[in-house]
């Protein structure tokens, strides 16, 4: 039996108020109902409701009680404080509820609950649905007499589906507005109590009320898929929690309203987010004047429930309109009708995806043969039938099966795409999202809390909305040459012998799981709010003369705007330092003769403009900072006192620390900022090809890009090492770009004015090196006098066993390029900008992009995306104590220390997605590291700064609670780098309670890695460990230890725990490695790695201790580049890349090892045509499993299943029987065979044997008294 609210806080000791009037509060002053929340007895601590009433709904007011009543539901890990300033309620005639979350809400998997998600009768985990009935009846009590609704966003929306799926005399829900989230599929309910179910109607909770619907999602959002499935913030794809496809929640709406379950309205309209086109479906015919909608933002991110659509704010114009439509409906005036198309002229972009045209009714019988496939089912469920396709074909039309095969060919006859099916009635066409929507993809990952169970389960496959190619309007991406068919060109002229062909996305690499970059929000719109058309300017040039070396203040509260042809600064006569107060602002124009800016720096209170986030500028801008190393004349050298030191504003860009200051950079798109070959560069040497010399002056890239005419690109090496001394990386300038069609693939074909010398790897399932655009048309960038004075040597002798050179150290110590940092209450919105000779080596806090101590509201709308940082004294991007901040799309190349950098240990929720770092260098030397542990401790002096700097990395990710999202890096001491930090490294926030260490990931997927892990024997391109710490005993320590291998004792030892402190696990998916010395490296306890594939390493494939599950393995022995890679020295470790006798697959640890293998490919291992001996000359020093063992066995445990070999590349079948299997099989050795034991493998895949037969290997030591 359900109770009604009234009854449920009786249960709970709590009468419903009925004493209290409803009254009045100001705006932003809302009243607390905190009798309600000290009641409360189910566990929640940190509960709060805000009760927001205008006086026009308060009868002391002689206001009307009947006033809607709003809930306003934050995201996960948000709050309720700033509703009461944004919602407006007062403006509208609303009664604003503001309850708070913990930490989110209760609807799904949460971090901290006691109890599991199906104990339904758990009193001591958050009630949701309890909680809010007995908020409507407290404020019921009051004299509220209106209709209640909810507008949610994210997990708030979540809540709100629950709660109108529970809708009832207890939840009077009449209507919700749900931003990015749609209904579950599974499970039907779940969390404490009885209204915990998750669909409304039979199928679910029951509950015949009728709720009206508003929802809107981005059909590219990486968090919610649009197709559903699992999510990665499920409980990290837990597969017991599967979201429906956002069409098939919208048809549960539909149907349980009484409505058209297919849509009767669809138009296109306007929107400033995701690819500018917002599709728009109404559900006709709903009983009782109720309404259902839905808005699909194509390429919209998590963020399209912040979007405008035509003008018109989601937050909350649309959002109270809707309020306002369903109050007409349900009071008998049927409601306004749903928003009409727009205005001609259509919107600039084509529609969101093919037009699918449907018979509005029956469509007539098939022609003889056209039939439905009666195996076809959808991929998220076997219900999914051509029948259930055909009881709506304008949406389930365009879904898959588990094999690609779309419905629309397979139900031939549902979908009226028989050859002579015509339609009874007039055919409808209903825009379809693009690309074409899937079916949902349920990905069913186990996610263990304890331990993990070996599940075959791929982690979250990411669906980002597709790049722009040549069958899209390119004109609109810059694009002067139409799209180019040249299939014949291309293999009548560089085709080898062999037949080489472009690689298509779809066979980039075996399991390259890397999503495409999605295409910015603004990537079509019209240049809107651009401060450089204001009126009212003032003129730089009014301001008067400033000499050489002059500071400039702009006057108080002016804006003041640089315009092409204005007498300014020049490089031999810079400007002093210049100061924007707080209320001025200093603008840049939109000026196709371009405008340049020398100053020794810029300090901003106020506001420093080009372009703004929503008109990106033409024009080229550049802004120069001087000042110069080791000049003691120079007024922005770093020696000539303390004070220049510490001052923020030093050859820099200083956005202080200032209400309302912020720095708004918005250059032209480029997009996308990088991408990898589709055909390799032959270089001199003509490899394997017959083409000529020209073809190296033409490369041909996996998307259309739109780079511009003279702009500068990288393309990375396809080496296995790669430094200063090293280098093979290559930069070209374009001659010409075009878009290009080739066996019906959109690709890039980009001339160059200039030959590469060097050969480029791109293989077909295979991997390939990536081109990133260095160029900009807005740059900031220092002096000709930033580069190091000490440049040389590039390479020196190495004192370590087993290398023969290394980076030297004290060389390139002396970078002194500009920089620039935005601090707490300012803002940072920098797209589209070149950053080059920025950074300051070994000053700390003074990096090319810093966002450093941010305000928690300033970092959520802080950015920099499409952007490049190259020829970098100091770093890249850091983010500093700050949160929520948007790293997206950037090129980082040419970095010395760590690239992308969070640089204290405490920064979480932050987005790092689609990122590329190359040629990224460490500082005053490379740590080598012969083995793993009792490593020498380095220590922060002078020379280094921060001496992790050693192990300089493309990605330094000090707290993995940050989104990690389709980065690739390229060079650097490990490609991603998770080190263990035991505590903050900021001295002011040393004791904050925070242990970097240990949290959780927040989601870390699709990143890929190469040319990387050179100068450490024993860590991973990946690599889980390096401590850096203070002094456990000198709690006022002043001095930074670094330890780069793994170091003993709890302390320095990675725990992943949960948000409440729970044992869970360190969770990566889906990452791709070549060319490394070791593929993946973890010190860290309990590890899951799902999906990884690597190829052409030089040691080892994974080197892990611990409770470790890996899933998902492809281990690549050799890649056809494999013959073109040298040995690039002479030393022990630099020449086992051609070795076939020294290499492990998977190389485990001595004891204490808790180990699950499930679903590994092995390919290519063994077979002297790939670089390995053959198993007849094996020596038994190489093998695919390698467990030393020392006498302690016993230890070692050791699961496994779904094994595959490629036994024609392995060397044939006895593979498994032979040494090569495991490592070492002298009777004595540490790795042998002879003294292992408990390994069970579950199938008989790995050893081959019983295979098929359902009962499992256990492998044992040869000699029990070796134990």
């Amino acid at each position: 039996m359900r109770l009604h609210a009234a009854a449920t806080l009786l249960l709970l000791g709590v009468a419903p108020t009925t004493a209290a009037a409803l009254a009045s509060n100001s705006p932003g002053s809302p009243q607390l109902l905190d009798a309600l929340c000290a009641a409360r007895t189910d566990g929640r601590s940190d509960c709060e409701v805000e009760l927001d009433v205008p006086s026009s709904c308060a009868p002391a007011d002689s206001g009307d009680p009947a006033c809607p009543i709003v809930f306003f539901f934050h995201g996960a890990g948000g709050t309720n404080d700033s509703f009461k300033n944004r919602a407006g309620v007062h403006d509208h005639g609303l009664i604003g509820v503001y309850p708070q979350g913990e930490d989110g809400w209760n609807t799904g998997p949460k971090n901290g609950n006691d109890c599991s998600w199906d104990d339904y009768g758990c009193a001591t985990d958050p009630d949701e649905g309890d909680l809010m009935a007995s908020i409507v009846a407290e404020v019921r009590s009051r004299g509220a007499t209106g209709r209640v609704y909810a507008i949610g966003n994210s997990n708030g929306a979540a809540l709100a589906h629950r709660l109108a799926a529970n809708a009832g005399d207890d939840l009077p829900l009449s209507g919700i507005v749900t931003k990015v989230t749609q209904l579950l599929e599974s499970p039907s309910r779940n969390g404490p109590g009885v209204l915990n179910y998750n669909r409304p109607g039979p199928d679910g909770s029951g509950s015949t009320r009728k709720v009206s619907v508003l929802n809107v999602m981005g059909t590219s959002d990486l968090v919610i898929p649009y197709e559903g499935g699992t999510a990665g913030v499920l409980g990290g794809n837990d597969p017991n929690f599967v979201l429906m496809h956002a069409h098939a929640s919208m048809e549960a709406w539909a149907a349980h309203d009484g409505c058209s379950i297919a849509p009767t309205t669809t138009t296109v309209h306007d929107t400033d987010s995701g690819s500018g086109v917002a599709a728009f479906y109404g559900y006709g015919g709903c009983a009782d004047g109720h309404v259902v909608e839905h808005y699909a933002i194509e390429g919209g991110g998590h963020n399209a429930g912040r979007a405008e659509i035509d003008g018109a704010k989601i937050d909350y114009e649309l959002a109270y309109d809707f309020i306002a439509r369903v109050e007409a409906g349900l009071d008998g005036g049927g409601g306004s009708p749903p928003p009409p198309p727009p205005p001609p002229p259509p919107p600039t972009p084509p529609p969101p995806g093919p037009a699918t045209t449907v018979a509005a009714t029956t469509a007539a019988p098939p022609t003889s043969g056209c039939v439905d496939d009666p195996e076809w089912h959808g991929r998220a469920s076997v219900d999914h039938t051509c029948d259930y396709v055909a009881e709506n074909p304008g949406f389930r039309c365009t879904w898959e099966s588990s094999d690609g095969t779309l419905a629309g060919e397979a139900c031939a006859e549902a979908c009226g795409n028989c050859p002579s099916a015509t339609s009874s009635t007039a055919a409808t066409t209903v825009a379809a999202p693009n690309p074409a929507t899937p079916e949902p993809t349920p990905q069913p990952t186990s996610e263990p809390t304890s331990e993990p169970t070996p599940q075959p389960t791929p982690a979250p496959t990411l669906e980002p909305t597709p790049k722009p190619t040549a069958t899209q309007d390119v004109p609109s991406w810059g694009l002067g040459d139409p799209p180019l068919e040249f299939t014949n060109e291309w293999h009548s002229t560089y085709a080898s012998p062999e037949g080489e062909s472009l690689v298509s996305a779809d066979v980039k690499s075996i399991m390259n799981y890397q999503p495409s970059m999605g295409v910015p929000d603004d990537a079509a719109a019209d240049p809107v709010g651009c401060p450089h058309l204001e009126s009212g300017l003032i003129d730089w040039s009014s301001l008067g003369f400033f000499p050489d070396g002059t500071d400039v203040a702009l006057p108080t509260g002016s804006a003041v705007i640089v315009r092409s042809g204005m007498p300014t600064s020049t490089s031999d006569s810079p400007y002093g330092r210049i100061t924007v107060p707080s209320g001025s602002r200093l603008i840049f124009d939109d000026a196709a003769s371009g405008i340049e800016m020398h100053c020794l720096g810029i300090t901003v209170h106020g506001s420093l403009e080009a372009g703004s986030p929503t008109c990106r500028i033409e024009g080229d801008v550049e802004i120069t900072l001087h000042g110069e190393y080791g000049n003691l004349g120079s007024a922005s050298d770093r020696h000539l006192s303390g004070t220049a030191e510490s001052d923020m504003g030093t050859k820099g860009i200083f956005v202080a620390d200032t209400s309302g200051a912020r720095i708004d950079l918005h250059g032209k798109l480029y997009h996308p900022t990088w991408t990898r070959l589709a055909a390799h560069i032959p270089g001199n040497a003509q490899m394997e090809t017959s083409a000529p010399p020209a073809r190296n002056a033409e490369i041909f890239l996996q998307d259309c890009v739109n780079w511009p005419e003279g702009g500068e690109i990288v393309v990375t090496t396809s080496h296995v090492k790669d430094t200063r001394g090293y280098d093979y990386n290559e930069r070209g300038t374009i001659a010409g770009v075009q878009c290009v069609a080739v066996d019906g693939k959109d690709y890039a074909k980009v001339a160059l004015t200039q030959p590469l010398e060097h050969y480029h790897h791109a293989g077909t399932r295979e991997y390939q090196c990536e081109v990133g655009l260095l160029s900009r048309n807005v740059v900031v960038q220092g002096n000709g006098r930033s580069d190091p004075t000490d440049d040389s040597p590039l390479e020196c002798d190495a004192d370590t066993s087993g290398w023969k050179t290394m980076p030297c150290p004290d060389t390139f110590l002396t970078g002194f390029g500009g920089h620039t940092i935005v601090v707490g209450e300012a803002e940072g919105r920098i797209r589209g900008t070149e950053f080059r000779k920025m950074g300051m080596t070994n000053v700390l806090g003074r990096y090319p992009v810093h966002f450093h101590h941010q305000a928690p509201d300033s970092g959520m709308v802080s950015e920099v995306s499409d952007c490049s940082v190259h020829n970098s004294y100091f770093r890249a991007i850091t983010v500093h104590n700050s949160h929520y901040v948007h790293v997206q799309r950037n090129v980082a190349f040419d970095i010395s220390g760590h690239a992308y950098y969070l640089e204290s240990g405490v920064e979480e929720n932050n987005h790092l997605e689609y990122n590329l770092a190359a040629f990224v260098h460490p500082i005053n030397g490379a740590e080598l590291m012969p083995s793993n542990a009792n490593r020498p401790n380095s220590y922060q002096n002078e020379n280094i700064i921060v001496p992790a700097d050693h192990t300089a990395s493309g990605f330094y990710i000090s707290n993995a609670y940050n989104y990690v999202v389709g980065n690739a890096a390229s060079g650097g001491w490990a490609g991603i780098q998770f080190p263990v930090l035991p505590e903050p490294v900021d001295k002011s926030l040393r004791f904050n309670g925070i242990v970097p260490k240990d949290r959780p990931a927040l989601l870390i997927t699709g990143n890929s890695i190469h040319s990387s892990s050179w100068f450490a024997a024993v860590s991973g391109a990946m690599y889980e460990g390096g401590s850096l710490y203070w002094d456990e005993s000198d709690t006022n320590s002043e001095t930074l230890i670094y330890n780069a291998g793994r170091v003993s004792g709890s302390r320095l030892t990675r725990y992943t725990k949960d948000n409440e402190g729970n044992a869970d696990w360190f969770r990566v998916y889906n990452t791709t490695a070549w060319l490394v010395n070791i593929g993946a490296t973890g010190w860290g306890k309990r590890s899951e790695m799902n999906g990884f594939e690597v190829s052409d390493f030089q040691n080892r494939a994974i080197f892990v201790l611990f409770t470790v599950w890996f899933n998902e393995i492809v281990i690549n022995c050799r890649s056809s580049n494999a013959p073109r890679v040298p040995d690039p020295g002479t030393g022990s470790k630099e020449k086992l890349f051609n070795n076939g006798n020294f290499w492990s697959g998977f190389f485990t640890y001595d004891h204490l090892m808790m180990h699950i293998l499930t679903n590994w490919r092995v390919s290519n291992c063994g077979a002297a045509a790939r670089g390995f001996d053959s198993l007849s000359s094996h020596t038994g020093d190489s093998a695919l499993v390698t467990i030393p063992v020392n006498g302690l066995a016993p230890e070692v445990q050791i699961i496994s299943s779904g094994m595959t070999y490629d036994f024609p590349t392995l060397g044939g079948e006895d593979f498994v029987n032979q040494s090569v299997f495991f490592g070492k099989s002298g009777g004595e050795n540490q790795y042998s065979m002879m003294y292992q034991s408990n390994w069970e493998d579950a199938d008989g895949s790995w050893t081959r044997r019983k295979v098929g037969t359902g009962t499992s290997t256990v492998m044992g030591p040869a000699i029990a008294g070796k134990w």
